[in-house]
Protein backbone atom coordinates (compact mmCIF):
# COMPACT_ATOMS: atom_id res chain seq x y z
CA UNK A 1 0.00 0.00 0.00
CA UNK A 2 3.14 2.50 0.51
CA UNK A 3 5.56 4.46 -1.65
CA UNK A 4 8.93 2.20 -0.53
CA UNK A 5 11.21 4.17 1.98
CA UNK A 6 14.62 3.83 3.41
CA UNK A 7 12.49 3.17 6.66
CA UNK A 8 10.36 0.92 4.72
CA UNK A 9 7.45 3.12 6.22
CA UNK A 10 5.89 6.28 4.93
CA UNK A 11 7.53 8.92 6.39
CA UNK A 12 6.62 12.83 6.23
CA UNK A 13 10.68 12.92 4.80
CA UNK A 14 9.56 11.00 2.25
CA UNK A 15 6.57 13.13 1.57
CA UNK A 16 7.98 16.50 1.57
CA UNK A 17 10.56 14.63 -1.04
CA UNK A 18 7.64 13.89 -3.55
CA UNK A 19 6.58 17.17 -3.14
CA UNK A 20 9.42 18.90 -4.45
CA UNK A 21 9.99 16.71 -7.47
CA UNK A 22 6.97 17.19 -8.42
CA UNK A 23 7.09 21.29 -8.30
CA UNK A 24 9.26 21.06 -11.21
CA UNK A 25 6.59 20.47 -13.36
CA UNK A 26 4.32 23.92 -11.82
CA UNK A 27 7.69 25.78 -13.42
CA UNK A 28 8.32 23.19 -16.87
CA UNK A 29 5.80 25.31 -19.50
CA UNK A 30 7.56 23.32 -22.58
CA UNK A 31 4.85 25.30 -24.84
CA UNK A 32 6.21 28.68 -23.89
CA UNK A 33 4.53 31.19 -21.30
CA UNK A 34 1.78 32.57 -23.38
CA UNK A 35 0.07 28.94 -24.49
CA UNK A 36 -3.45 28.19 -24.12
CA UNK A 37 -2.93 26.70 -20.90
CA UNK A 38 -1.62 30.21 -19.32
CA UNK A 39 -4.63 31.33 -21.65
CA UNK A 40 -7.52 29.37 -19.55
CA UNK A 41 -5.45 30.44 -16.17
CA UNK A 42 -6.08 34.06 -16.73
CA UNK A 43 -9.48 33.28 -17.72
CA UNK A 44 -10.15 31.75 -14.66
CA UNK A 45 -9.11 34.31 -12.26
CA UNK A 46 -10.58 36.45 -13.71
CA UNK A 47 -14.36 34.58 -13.75
CA UNK A 48 -13.46 33.94 -9.88
CA UNK A 49 -13.02 37.57 -9.32
CA UNK A 50 -16.08 39.01 -8.81
CA UNK A 51 -17.00 36.21 -6.05
CA UNK A 52 -13.54 37.09 -4.41
CA UNK A 53 -15.60 39.08 -1.48
CA UNK A 54 -17.14 35.77 -0.36
CA UNK A 55 -14.37 33.19 -0.35
CA UNK A 56 -11.77 35.92 1.52
CA UNK A 57 -14.34 36.62 3.87
CA UNK A 58 -15.43 33.21 4.94
CA UNK A 59 -12.00 31.78 4.93
CA UNK A 60 -12.26 29.63 2.10
CA UNK A 61 -9.77 28.56 0.78
CA UNK A 62 -10.03 28.36 -3.26
CA UNK A 63 -7.33 26.38 -5.03
CA UNK A 64 -6.80 24.87 -8.41
CA UNK A 65 -4.77 21.93 -9.64
CA UNK A 66 -4.64 19.76 -12.96
CA UNK A 67 -3.95 21.27 -16.42
CA UNK A 68 -3.98 24.49 -15.58
CA UNK A 69 -1.63 23.87 -12.98
CA UNK A 70 0.61 22.25 -15.25
CA UNK A 71 0.25 24.28 -18.40
CA UNK A 72 -1.03 20.70 -19.43
CA UNK A 73 -3.42 22.38 -23.05
CA UNK A 74 -4.10 18.73 -23.46
CA UNK A 75 -7.18 18.18 -20.90
CA UNK A 76 -7.34 21.10 -20.15
CA UNK A 77 -10.28 21.29 -17.56
CA UNK A 78 -10.80 23.59 -14.47
CA UNK A 79 -10.25 21.51 -11.31
CA UNK A 80 -11.16 23.28 -8.36
CA UNK A 81 -10.81 22.52 -4.66
CA UNK A 82 -12.49 24.96 -2.16
CA UNK A 83 -10.45 24.04 1.43
CA UNK A 84 -12.32 25.37 4.92
CA UNK A 85 -11.38 24.45 7.94
CA UNK A 86 -14.32 24.40 10.12
CA UNK A 87 -17.81 24.00 8.32
CA UNK A 88 -18.10 25.18 5.03
CA UNK A 89 -20.77 28.28 4.96
CA UNK A 90 -23.76 28.32 3.20
CA UNK A 91 -23.05 31.34 0.96
CA UNK A 92 -19.52 29.51 0.08
CA UNK A 93 -21.49 26.45 -1.82
CA UNK A 94 -24.14 28.73 -3.28
CA UNK A 95 -21.30 31.09 -5.12
CA UNK A 96 -19.88 27.86 -5.83
CA UNK A 97 -22.40 26.68 -7.90
CA UNK A 98 -23.25 29.94 -9.42
CA UNK A 99 -19.77 30.36 -10.32
CA UNK A 100 -19.22 26.69 -11.90
CA UNK A 101 -22.41 27.36 -14.10
CA UNK A 102 -20.85 30.61 -15.47
CA UNK A 103 -18.22 28.78 -16.10
CA UNK A 104 -19.55 26.02 -17.94
CA UNK A 105 -21.42 28.00 -20.82
CA UNK A 106 -17.84 30.38 -21.16
CA UNK A 107 -17.77 31.23 -24.75
CA UNK A 108 -13.93 32.53 -24.33
CA UNK A 109 -12.63 29.34 -23.21
CA UNK A 110 -9.70 28.48 -25.01
CA UNK A 111 -10.57 25.06 -26.45
CA UNK A 112 -13.94 25.53 -26.83
CA UNK A 113 -15.77 23.88 -24.05
CA UNK A 114 -14.85 24.78 -20.51
CA UNK A 115 -15.27 21.81 -18.13
CA UNK A 116 -15.29 21.96 -14.47
CA UNK A 117 -14.68 20.54 -11.62
CA UNK A 118 -15.41 22.14 -8.46
CA UNK A 119 -14.58 19.60 -4.73
CA UNK A 120 -15.34 21.22 -1.11
CA UNK A 121 -12.69 19.71 1.77
CA UNK A 122 -13.48 20.85 5.47
CA UNK A 123 -9.81 19.98 7.09
CA UNK A 124 -12.41 19.39 10.32
CA UNK A 125 -13.75 16.62 8.92
CA UNK A 126 -10.69 14.79 7.97
CA UNK A 127 -9.20 15.16 11.43
CA UNK A 128 -12.29 13.53 12.89
CA UNK A 129 -12.25 10.71 10.27
CA UNK A 130 -9.26 9.84 10.24
CA UNK A 131 -9.15 9.42 14.24
CA UNK A 132 -11.86 6.97 13.92
CA UNK A 133 -10.05 5.40 11.47
CA UNK A 134 -7.27 5.12 13.27
CA UNK A 135 -9.10 3.95 16.56
CA UNK A 136 -10.49 0.61 13.66
CA UNK A 137 -14.08 2.96 13.36
CA UNK A 138 -15.54 2.79 10.30
CA UNK A 139 -17.10 5.58 8.98
CA UNK A 140 -18.96 6.85 5.16
CA UNK A 141 -16.46 8.01 3.18
CA UNK A 142 -12.73 6.23 2.35
CA UNK A 143 -9.63 7.24 3.50
CA UNK A 144 -8.60 7.21 -0.20
CA UNK A 145 -10.81 9.96 -0.94
CA UNK A 146 -9.81 11.91 1.91
CA UNK A 147 -5.96 11.34 0.32
CA UNK A 148 -6.60 12.23 -2.63
CA UNK A 149 -8.34 15.54 -1.43
CA UNK A 150 -6.31 16.24 1.27
CA UNK A 151 -3.13 16.01 -0.84
CA UNK A 152 -4.13 18.82 -3.47
CA UNK A 153 -3.70 20.86 0.18
CA UNK A 154 0.10 20.66 -0.14
CA UNK A 155 0.30 20.19 -3.88
CA UNK A 156 -2.55 22.91 -5.34
CA UNK A 157 -2.21 26.53 -5.91
CA UNK A 158 -4.18 29.63 -4.89
CA UNK A 159 -6.61 31.40 -6.96
CA UNK A 160 -6.29 34.46 -4.29
CA UNK A 161 -3.22 34.86 -3.53
CA UNK A 162 -3.56 36.94 -0.83
CA UNK A 163 -5.09 34.07 1.25
CA UNK A 164 -1.64 32.98 1.32
CA UNK A 165 -1.71 33.13 5.14
CA UNK A 166 -4.92 31.43 5.58
CA UNK A 167 -3.59 28.64 3.20
CA UNK A 168 -0.16 27.99 5.11
CA UNK A 169 -2.49 27.68 8.53
CA UNK A 170 -3.96 24.94 6.52
CA UNK A 171 -1.35 23.11 5.53
CA UNK A 172 0.19 22.96 8.51
CA UNK A 173 -2.66 21.55 10.27
CA UNK A 174 -3.49 19.16 7.59
CA UNK A 175 0.45 17.83 7.80
CA UNK A 176 -0.05 17.64 11.77
CA UNK A 177 -3.05 15.05 10.98
CA UNK A 178 -0.55 13.71 8.54
CA UNK A 179 1.73 12.69 11.28
CA UNK A 180 -0.70 10.94 13.76
CA UNK A 181 -1.65 8.67 10.77
CA UNK A 182 0.87 6.87 9.08
CA UNK A 183 -2.68 5.08 6.74
CA UNK A 184 -3.74 8.51 5.54
CA UNK A 185 0.18 9.95 5.02
CA UNK A 186 0.99 6.53 3.03
CA UNK A 187 -1.91 7.28 0.62
CA UNK A 188 -0.93 10.50 0.43
CA UNK A 189 1.96 9.68 -0.81
CA UNK A 190 0.64 7.45 -2.94
CA UNK A 191 -1.57 10.37 -4.57
CA UNK A 192 1.37 12.46 -5.10
CA UNK A 193 3.35 9.89 -6.37
CA UNK A 194 0.71 9.22 -8.82
CA UNK A 195 0.56 12.58 -10.02
CA UNK A 196 4.05 12.99 -10.63
CA UNK A 197 3.57 9.82 -12.86
CA UNK A 198 0.79 11.81 -14.78
CA UNK A 199 3.07 14.49 -15.61
CA UNK A 200 6.06 12.57 -16.46
CA UNK A 201 3.47 10.65 -18.90
CA UNK A 202 2.19 13.80 -20.36
CA UNK A 203 5.37 15.55 -21.10
CA UNK A 204 6.76 12.66 -23.12
CA UNK A 205 3.54 13.52 -25.42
Amino acid sequence: MYPPTELGTPTIEYLKSSLQSLRMYRADRPNGYNDIADDALKITRKSFERFRPFFVASHAIVTYHGSIQYHDAINLDVDIIIISDKKTPRVIFESAYKLQNEMNNLESWPTGKCETNFAFLTLDQIEKETKLFNRGVQYDRNIHLDSMLGSCILTSELIFPKQQKDFDKIKNKFTDILKASPVLLGATIEEVEDCIKTRKERRMR
